[in-house]
């Protein structure tokens, strides 16, 4: 630049003022459409947690419905046959 002259240097820094002007614009452009995705990536993923936790207590609720169904037939199932040999034995008893 020295042996160009003043001139030169001037043209050279307005020319590179100008191009991180430009480049600072197209990256704030970027940073704010970034901005904008996350803001709806965020509402997409909150949504999906907020599914996640419905379908994960729901299993839960029919699980316990299907125990607890599962323990009364069980129990059904072994309380007659016991409660039919009681009274065998209770009127066989002297």
């Amino acid at each position: 630049m020295k042996s160009s002259g003043l001139a030169t240097a001037v043209g050279l820094i307005s020319l590179s003022a100008g191009s991180y002007a430009a480049v600072h614009r197209m990256l704030e452009a970027l940073v704010a459409q970034q901005r904008v995705s996350a803001r709806s990536e965020a509402g997409t993923a909150g949504l999906a947690g907020r599914r996640s936790v419905a379908v994960v207590l729901g299993g839960a609720a029919l699980a316990v419905l299907l125990s607890t169904v599962a323990t009364w037939w069980c129990a059904r199932l072994i309380a007659r046959p016991l409660g039919r040999a009681a009274r065998v034995l209770a009127s066989t008893s002297p």
